[in-house]
């Protein structure tokens, strides 16, 4: 009563509105701690249903991970499976965690929760700006019933509309509502009724897919199944048939997101020509289907782990285009006959037939995913594209970034490795790095032992090497490559120290019971780190130091560099500072480093290993057709391979055609510089012993070998070794070599003048009744370098920027003289022979009348095609026509094996190497120049613009030496000059003659030719008149590769060369031609008729 009182000045309205919310609201707590809250166990299940909810579930560490961190101390309860295996997990389960939010689209996250309905909306604003403006309406009821319209992040009309076009869909955890299990798009002539299932069940999308796209075409619908509400049905028949994800993908979309399917038909269809456009997918997923995470990287039973390296793919949205490729040279099941050549597409079939041939443990890709320079403005497509050959192999790889994958995209990398770690089979332990540290991508792997022990045995590194220079103002000029920067070499360090060192070589749990096969490995027992190596994308300038030489004087440089110098122009000292310093072990007799081998990408048609300070530096080349390159050099992939559990590594390079370029051991028995170094020490001072017995005298030795001693027959023989027959370098005589061993001597020498002045006398002059190129005024030029090097003197001595040059072409050859003709400033006409023919000569003919030319190329034998140019036949029709053109020839693959008469034919410059037809070790470019040519270079406008190359500096020089003094620009190679000489006193005074050379090599070239026409095998030249008389190309008989064919030859001793046009090179010059006795011929004919008879 007296409650009652006091109240009473609250109005009666009042009181009866508050005390039945009250009641309500008692109630409601009361009834969900009776039935919701008092049964759930503290955290919640898999998918435990929750009245008309579920959880939906994401873990917050490794899903799919089935093992411990460290699992060499996990290794009792395995139940019969070794340490490293794992089960990926079924859709229908889920570790313990948290759930996701449904109104973010992150197409990547797990999402179990189904889609109750979809929109397509235009705007004319960017989304992310318009906001909720450009959202489809709504209202709360609808929010609570269906959830809130989530936009999918992708604009169908990225580059095909006039204004934007995004896909919206509600998700929502209930299941007392209608959920969508299928899409279809179907266009405005086609009928609902033709979809499967009731028509009734098929929702059209507000919106049409086609709305603002130019040209305008007509409506395109999005149309959704739906399914009454699943309350009650199974957990995993639920999620088999719900969508859970859509995203739109961009281009040809051969690889989609994991689980994903494509719609029935692209939004947009893609198209070539004039005005191209990619294609547009509407993607969805159905279901959960976890991504299967590869297991922890290990060595195999028998110690091998095998990395596949891909370099610089530059794949765009489009399909991209073939760059610097002949598609008629591409090798089968590459590209469709009259295809066009799309690089991307033509690189994923090279990528698919690499990884089925080489099985490889991990792929390496190396920078330059994405092409970037606006091409690939959608970056996830494009990754998908480029990891897609990868995944579909289910092959653990790993990546870093490159200077072009974050160039004009729509990501930056730290958001595109959130992606990536996303992605099947990617690398567990790949990640961003530490905060502190610069870059995206600073992370390391601990390859391990697949025995119980898991031992570290190999530690890969991958670092991020950046893009451009941010600093100065760069907008006026290309800006420079950015470098390593400090807290990277800062982390290196650290990580390394943290690294525990091992007993090497490891013996693997077990190997106790192989008895003596481990028994010899005690004494070689050491404490130290595991080797390292390391992945990035720009190389550092200590790339382009200088290489190692070996004890046994061999340079440890293999491979080549057609690229300019790729490195940052500031080097922050992570070479010195960082890989050096950080040892493979404490003890103070060991200075070998943890790192031997440093891999890069960037540089397309470069793809050495240099070993630098004890550090192979390493490149890849390029691996694409859609990135840069050069006709001629393969794309390819480079491999390496450790064994031996770690102790060794090996590389090799796979081509496009698959053939297996420079095997070489880095590190282990048997690598280069290393274990080979003190056998060639002993061979070394085997010879060394030899000469020293020859002139040995009672009084004391004289400063050098005389002449005579040095034409003598020596009493040394080479050593056992495989015939080297291919088109240069060539076999080499025994007194050659012998003479290239002369003790060392001074260039200005008074014994080493009369030597030098010998050759070029040689070149030109006549010598009893023979002579080399058959001059009496020629002026040879003898400098330190390749054949290659002619080329640079004749483009930066004849020929001036603005000039113009004709080069006839008839092969790989053709092509490069033309390039380093442009590369001095030459204005380049090019008459192309068909493959296997030389320029016409009407054509010739034509082209001279058709403009002054300063100079006209021939390949007398391009080395590629085995092609033969009519030199005499040209001559006459340059005489005829255009007197005033110079004459160059390059007879690199003729000189001494062809007949070549410079005084007669009227030839200006005859442009040779030594390695092939003269006979000796590789080294010297061989010129010889006409007074004509030499008064054209006298009457120059400008300088000529080479340093090295200039004839200023060298024609003193070779005048000089002529007349038996001495005279210095640049240090002649001393000791190959002395073998040069014995070569071609054996050339010019020995039998046979000159004359009797030529034919001898033609007969060879006969005999060989017919034998391979027995076999039923056919010659790159179209006709007989085109074929060389110093070498063959054959085509490979159909359905076979190099790499059926040359390996059997190898393993009969014989050396000879796979070619650019499916074919296999062999040469008949020089030694193996004039020296019958050898048996030369007669053993590559009886081993090739084993292979193809």
């Amino acid at each position: 009563m007296h409650v009652l009182q006091s109240l009473s000045f609250i109005p009666k309205r009042v009181f009866r509105l508050i005390v039945p919310i009250v009641c309500v609201f008692l109630w409601s707590l009361a009834l969900g701690y009776l039935f919701i809250l008092n049964q759930l166990p503290p955290t919640p299940k898999a998918f435990r249903q929750l009245s008309w909810q579920k959880w939906d579930l994401v873990s917050l560490t490794d899903s799919n991970s089935g093992t411990p961190s460290n699992p060499g101390s996990n290794t009792n309860n395995t139940g019969g499976k070794e340490w490293w295996e794992y089960e990926e997990l079924s859709a229908g389960e889920a570790p313990a965690s948290v759930s996701l939010p449904l109104d973010v689209w992150s197409p990547l996250l797990p999402h179990s929760t189904g889609l109750t309905e979809i929109a397509i909306r235009p705007c004319l604003v960017p989304p992310s700006i318009a906001g909720d403006m450009c959202t489809p309406k709504t209202t709360p009821e609808e929010d609570a019933l269906k959830g809130k319209w989530v936009r999918v992040g992708k604009d169908i009309n990225a580059v095909t509309g006039m204004w934007w076009l995004s896909i919206y869909y509600r998700r929502t955890r209930r299941l007392d509502v209608p959920l969508i299990t299928a899409l279809h798009l179907l266009r405005s002539n086609e009928s609902v009724s033709s979809l499967p299932g009731s028509e009734h069940t098929w929702v059209r999308a507000d919106g049409d897919l086609h709305d603002g796209l130019y040209p305008s075409e007509d409506p395109l619908y999005l149309y959704y199944q739906v399914k009454k509400p699943l309350a009650g049905i199974p957990a995993a028949i639920e999620l088999e048939e719900l969508v859970t994800e859509v995203d739109v993908q961009y281009g040809e979309a051969k690889h989609v997101a994991w689980g994903f399917s494509k719609s029935n038909i692209p939004v947009v269809d893609g198209r070539e020509g004039n005005k191209p456009r990619q294609a547009v997918w509407v993607t969805y997923r159905k279901g959960m289907n976890p991504v299967p995470k590869p297991p922890p990287l290990h060595f195999s039973d028998d110690g091998k782990f095998k990395i596949l390296q891909v370099a610089d793919l530059h794949y765009s949205v489009s399909r991209g285009q073939c760059f610097d490729v002949d598609p008629s040279t591409l090798p089968s099941g590459l590209l469709s006959p009259n295809d066009p050549c799309h690089g991307d597409t033509v690189t994923q079939s090279l990528l698919a037939q690499t990884l089925a041939a080489e099985k490889p443990s991990l792929v390496v890709f190396t920078g330059d995913q994405l092409n970037g320079q606006t091409t690939s403005w959608d970056a996830q497509s494009v990754l998908l594209k480029a990891i897609g050959e990868v995944i579909a192999a289910k092959i653990p790889w790993a990546l870093v970034f490159g200077n072009h994958d974050d160039e004009d995209t729509d990501l930056t990398r730290s958001e595109m490795m959130k992606i990536i770690k996303r992605m099947p089979y990617a690398v567990r332990e790949m990640e961003e790095g530490p905060q502190w540290v610069d870059g995206v991508g600073n992370w390391l792997v601990k390859v391990k032992s697949a025995d119980s022990s898991a031992t570290h045995l190999l530690t890969l590194y991958f670092l991020d090497s950046h893009a451009y220079s941010k600093s100065g103002w760069t907008f006026w000029k290309t800006a420079d490559y950015d470098w390593i920067k400090q807290s990277q070499i800062d982390w290196y360090l650290e990580q390394s120290a943290l690294i525990a060192p091992i007993e090497r070589p490891f013996t693997p749990d077990g190997a106790k019971d192989l008895g003596g096969i481990w028994e010899t490995r005690r004494d070689e027992k050491r404490l130290a780190k595991p080797n390292g190596l390391m992945f990035f994308h720009i190389p550092l300038p200590e790339s382009y130091s200088p290489a190692d030489v070996s004890n046994s004087g061999e340079t440890l440089l293999y491979g080549q560099q057609l690229d300019e110098n790729g490195a940052p122009k500031k080097n922050s000292g992570f070479f010195e500072k960082g890989i050096l310093k950080a040892k493979e072990s404490d003890d103070p007799t060991n200075t070998r480093h943890e790192i031997k081998v440093v891999a890069n990408g960037h540089c397309h048609i470069t793809d050495f290993c240099k070993r630098v300070k004890g550090v192979w530096l390493c490149f890849g080349g390029g691996s694409s057709f859609a990135g840069y390159g050069k006709v001629g050099f393969d794309r390819r992939f480079r491999i390496y391979e450790a064994l031996d559990y770690g102790e060794t590594i090996r590389t090799y390079k796979r081509g496009q055609d698959g053939t297996i370029m420079g095997d070489l051991i880095l590190e282990g028995k048997g690598s280069k510089g290393r274990h080979k170094m003190r056998h060639s020490v002993t061979a070394a001072r085997r010879l060394g012993q030899i000469q020293r017995s020859l002139i040995r005298t009672p009084s004391p030795p004289p400063p050098s070998r005389s002449l005579a001693t040095m034409q003598s027959t020596p009493p040394f023989k080479q050593e056992p070794h495989k015939l080297l027959l291919i088109p240069g370098p060539i076999e080499v005589s025994d007194e050659v070599l012998y003479a290239n061993a002369h003790p060392s001597m001074s260039h200005v020498s008074p014994d080493f003048i009369p030597v030098f002045g010998d050759c070029i006398r040689m070149i030109r002059q006549a010598v009893a009744d023979s002579e080399v190129l058959f001059t009496t005024n020629g002026q040879p030029i003898l400098v330190a370098g390749s054949g290659t090097l002619g080329w640079d003197q004749v483009a930066s001595n004849l020929i001036e920027a603005g000039e113009e040059a004709l080069v006839l072409n008839s092969g790989y050859f053709g092509d490069s003289f033309a390039a380093c003709l442009e590369t001095y400033g030459a204005k380049v006409t090019e008459l192309k022979a068909d493959i296997g023919a030389a320029p016409a000569f009407v054509d010739i003919e034509a082209a001279l009348k058709s403009k002054p030319f300063k100079l006209i190329t021939i390949t007398h034998v391009d080395t590629s095609t085995g092609v033969l140019s009519d030199a005499k036949g040209i001559c006459d029709v340059v005489k005829r026509v255009s007197p005033n053109t110079l004459v160059i020839l390059d007879g690199v693959c003729s000189v001494a094996s062809e007949e070549i008469r410079f005084d007669d034919w009227g030839i200006d410059v005859v442009l040779t190497a030594t390695q092939k037809g003269l006979g000796t070790p590789p080294g010297l470019s061989v010129l010889c120049v006409s007074q004509k040519a030499l008064k054209v270079f006298e009457e120059r406008r400008s300088p000529p613009s080479s340093y090295y190359a200039s004839w200023k500096r060298w024609l003193p020089i070779m005048k000089a030496y002529e007349s038996g003094a001495a005279q210095y620009f640049a240090t002649p190679p001393v000791n190959l000059i002395y073998a040069f000489n014995a070569s071609l006193k054996a050339i010019t005074k020995s039998a046979p003659s000159l004359e009797e050379r030529f034919k001898l090599h033609k007969e060879a070239s006969q005999k060989l030719k017919k034998a391979l026409e027995d076999l039923g095998l056919r010659q790159v030249p179209s006709h007989p008149a085109f074929a060389a008389n110093g070498m063959t190309a054959v085509y490979y008989p159909d359905g076979l590769v190099a790499s059926d064919v040359l390996p059997k030859l190898n393993k009969d001793e014989i050396v000879v060369a796979g070619g650019l046009h499916k074919d296999i090179r062999d040469s008949h010059m020089g030694l193996s031609v004039v020296d019958p006795s050898r048996g030369d011929l007669d053993r590559v004919i009886k081993s090739l008729q084993s292979i193809f008879g």
